[in-house]
C-alpha cells in the first residue's frame, strides 16, 4: 500500500468529518484496498476505467466526470487528468507534489513531465509539496519557482497504526530471538530506498544477537538476499515480503531506519515508526525525512554509512537512550502530523486557489494576510513597495517552511513595534522579540532589550529567526548572524531582509549596504546555508522611490504650514502622487512573482541589478 494512496485516503477521511469541504474521489481503475476503503467511507467515488494513463481517447469521458466539481485536487503528475480538467470551464485546480527531484528518466517520461509542467505553470491555481523537500523537487521537476509551492505535510491516523497482536507472538512467528535486538525497515524495495546499507550495517556493527527485519517487496529483493548471503548475515536477516499488518512487525523493532535517498518526499514509514515509539534513523540526503527529526532528540540524522554504524552502536548499547528518543519521537510526530492539521493546511490552499486565481501565491492562503496588508498600507502609505514586498516574502517564507502551525518557537530580532507579529505568531507555540534601547521605535511591547550581536538566549532555543531591516544597523553583522545560528535549532530557518539602494535612515546607526555576494559570504561564514536570495523590486521601484522622496518632503512641509496632515492617502493629490503609483507597482510585482515563466518576470530579472534591497532565507544545517 503506497504512502501517497494512504495519505489521500486519510485526508479524505478527515475532510468527511468536517463541513467545509465535500470531497469526492476519482480512481483510474476499480479494485484495490483503497477503492474498497473509500467506498466504505460512504464518500462519492468514481472510476474512469482507464486501461492506462496514456488513454487520451478517454479524455472526454474523464472531463465529464470532473465537470460537476468546483475544484480538483491532483495528487499525481498525469497529464491526461489535467488536460481533462482544462475542458471544465471555471474549474479551479490544485496539485500536490509527492515525489523526489528529477532524475535520468527515459524520453517518454521526460515528455510526460514536460507536458505536466507546462499545464501546472499556466493553468493550476494552487501548488503544494508534502514536505519542503517535495516543494523544491516539484519546482525542479516542473520548472516552477519552488516558493510558489506551499508545504502541506501529510496527516496520519495514528489510531489506525496501533498493533493488533502481542509483540511476543509476532517475534516468535518471525523467528526473532526473544531477548535479541532487532533493526528494521519497511518500504517498497527499490534501489533508491538503499536498503543494502542496512544489510551492510548488520555485518559491520557486529552486535551480539542483532537481527535485521526487512518489510516489503520489490525488484531489489533478490539482490538484497544475495548481498546478505555474501556478507554472511543471511541467517540473521528476515525478509517478510509484502504484508498488511506492518505495525505488528514495527512494534518488535528496537531501532528503525529508512535509508532512502532524495527521491523520498515524505517517508511515511519513518513517521509511523516514530509514532510507535521506535527510535528512528534517517539520512541527511534522504529527501523530506530529516524534516521530521530533531537530531539527537526525536531521532537521528546521519550523513553516511560510518555515521549510521555509530548511531546504531549508540542506540543498541544504551537502552535508556532508545527509550528516551522513542518517547520524544512518538510525542513529536503525533502532535505535528494529525489529520486535522493536514486538512486545515489543504483548506487554506483550497481557499487561496478559489479566491486568488492563477496568480495567487502561498501567502494568500494565510488567514488574516490580506487584512494585515491593508493595515500596513494605511499606516505607511509612503513606503508601500518596501513594506508589501517584505510582508509578501515573509508570508511566503512562513507558508513554505512552517505550515505545520502552532508548534515550536520564533525569535524576532530588532522587532521595533513588531509589525509582522500578527503574521508569524499563528505559526508558532511561542514567540520572543528583541531590540536595542537606542531604537527610534516604540519598543514597549518588545520582550528583551538586547543587541543582535549578543542574544541572551540558550543555544538551539528557536525553530525560526526573523530579522527585517536590522542587519544594516549592526556594527558587527557577522557576529549577529553567528548569534542567529547559535539560537536556531538544527534544520531551523532564518528570514533576513536588508536594504540596498535606499536613503540613509536611523542615523547615526546606519552602517552598511549588502550585495548578494556579501550576504552569501556572511551567511556561509556564520555556518548557515543560503536557501534563497531574492531582490526587493528593481529599477522601476528604485526610480519611483527616488522621485517620490522629494515629493513626500513637500507634502510634509505643507502639512506643517497648513496645520493639518496632508501627507495621508485621503488627500487626493497625495494619493495620486505617492500612494497610487506604489500600489500599481505592487500589483504588477505580485502578478510577475506568481508567473515566473512570463515575459514580465524575465524583464524583472534583467532590471533587478538596481533594487531596493534583498530578502534572504537561511537555514542552519542539521547536525
Amino acid at each position: 500500500m503506497g504512502g501517497a494512496e494512504r495519505a489521500v485516503y486519510q485526508l479524505v477521511r478527515e475532510q468527511l468529518r468536517g463541513d467545509s469541504v465535500s470531497p469526492a474521489v476519482l480512481f483510474a481503475q476499480r479494485g484495490g484496498p483503497y477503492w474498497e476503503r473509500m467506498v466504505a467511507l460512504d464518500c462519492p467515488t468514481f472510476c474512469a476505467d482507464l486501461p492506462s494513463s496514456r488513454a487520451f481517447t478517454r479524455l472526454g469521458g474523464v472531463a465529464e466526470l470532473m465537470r460537476p466539481f468546483d475544484l480538483v485536487h491532483f495528487h499525481g503528475a498525469e497529464p491526461l487528468y489535467l488536460l481533462a480538467s482544462l475542458r471544465c470551464r471555471g474549474q479551479r485546480r490544485v496539485f500536490t507534489q509527492r515525489g523526489g527531484p528529477a532524475g535520468h528518466y527515459p524520453p517518454a517520461k521526460r515528455l510526460r513531465y514536460a507536458l505536466t509542467g507546462a499545464i501546472l505553470r499556466r493553468s493550476v491555481h494552487g501548488l503544494s509539496g508534502n514536505t519542503a523537500h517535495g516543494a523544491r523537487a516539484g519546482g525542479q521537476l516542473f520548472k516552477i519557482e519552488p516558493s510558489r509551492f506551499a508545504v502541506t505535510y501529510n496527516g496520519i491516523e495514528f489510531d489506525l497504526l496501533e498493533p493488533t497482536r502481542p509483540a511476543e507472538d509476532v517475534r516468535a512467528e518471525l523467528g526473532l530471538a526473544a531477548d535479541g535486538l532487532v533493526l528494521g525497515t519497511a518500504s517498497t524495495l527499490k534501489d533508491w530506498k538503499r536498503v543494502d546499507r542496512l544489510v551492510a550495517a548488520l555485518a559491520a556493527v557486529d552486535h551480539p544477537g542483532l537481527q535485521l527485519v526487512v518489510v516489503g517487496d520489490g525488484d531489489e529483493l533478490p539482490r538484497l538476499k544475495a548481498l546478505a548471503d555474501s556478507l554472511g548475515v543471511r541467517s540473521r536477516t528476515v525478509f517478510t515480503g509484502l504484508v498488511t499488518d506492518v505495525a505488528n512487525i514495527v512494534q518488535c523493532l528496537d531501532v528503525f531506519c529508512l535509508p532512502s535517498d532524495g527521491n523520498e518526499s515524505f517517508g511515511n514509514a519513518a513517521v509511523e515508526a516514530m509514532a510507535l515509539g521506535v527510535p528512528t534513523i534517517v539520512f541527511s540526503d534522504g529527501g523530506g525525512t530529516p524534516e521530521h527529526i530533531d537530531d539527537g532528540e526525536t531521532g537521528f540524522i546521519v550523513d553516511d554509512e560510518p555515521q549510521l554504524h555509530q548511531a546504531l552502536r549508540r542506540l543498541l548499547d544504551d537502552p535508556a537512550l532508545r527509550a528516551s528518543v522513542g518517547v520524544a519521537g512518538r510525542a513529536a510526530v503525533r502532535e505535528r502530523y494529525t489529520p486535522a492539521a493536514a486538512a486545515q493546511r489543504y483548506e487554506r490552499l483550497y481557499d487561496a486557489a478559489a479566491g486568488g486565481g492563477r496568480g495567487s501565491t502561498p501567502e494568500d492562503a494565510i488567514p488574516g494576510f490580506a487584512e494585515l496588508r491593508r493595515r500596513r498600507r494605511a499606516s505607511k502609505p509612503h513606503s508601500i513597495i518596501t513594506n508589501e514586498i517584505i510582508l509578501a516574502e515573509l508570508g511566503r517564507f512562513l507558508a513554505e517552511h512552517y505550515s505545520a502551525a502552532r508548534d515550536g518557537a520564533v525569535l524576532d530580532v530588532g522587532a521595533g513595534v513588531k509589525p509582522y507579529a500578527p503574521l508569524y505568531e499563528p505559526f508558532f507555540a511561542s514567540s520572543r522579540s528583541t531590540d536595542v534601547a537606542s531604537s527610534p521605535h516604540n519598543i514597549s511591547t518588545v520582550d528583551v532589550i538586547a543587541a543582535a550581536e549578543d542574544l541572551p538566549f540558550e543555544d538551539e532555543s528557536f525553530d525560526c529567526v526573523i530579522c527585517t531591516e536590522v542587519l544594516e544597523h549592526c556594527r558587527d553583522p557577522a557576529a549577529a548572524l553567528s548569534e542567529m545560528r547559535r539560537v536556531l535549532r538544527p534544520g531551523g530557518h532564518a528570514f533576513v531582509s536588508t536594504p540596498f539602494l535606499v536613503h540613509l535612515h536611523e542615523m547615526p546607526y546606519d552602517y552598511y549596504r549588502y550585495t548578494p555576494s556579501a550576504l552569501r559570504d556572511l551567511t556561509q561564514s556564520a555556518g548557515l546555508e543560503v536557501v534563497s536570495l531574492r531582490p526587493r523590486g528593481e529599477y522601476v521601484a528604485v526610480t519611483l522611490n527616488m522621485l517620490q522622496m522629494p515629493v513626500m518632503k513637500v507634502w510634509r512641509r505643507l502639512s506643517g504650514v497648513a496645520g493639518i496632515d496632508l501627507a495621508r492617502p485621503s488627500n487626493p493629490l497625495m494619493y495620486l502622487t505617492i500612494t497610487a503609483p506604489q500600489r500599481l507597482y505592487v500589483a504588477a510585482w505580485r502578478r510577475m512573482r506568481s508567473r515566473e515563466r512570463s515575459v514580465l518576470h524575465g524583464l524583472y530579472r534583467r532590471l533587478s541589478y538596481h533594487t531596493l534591497g534583498f530578502v534572504t532565507t537561511m537555514r542552519r544545517p542539521p547536525n
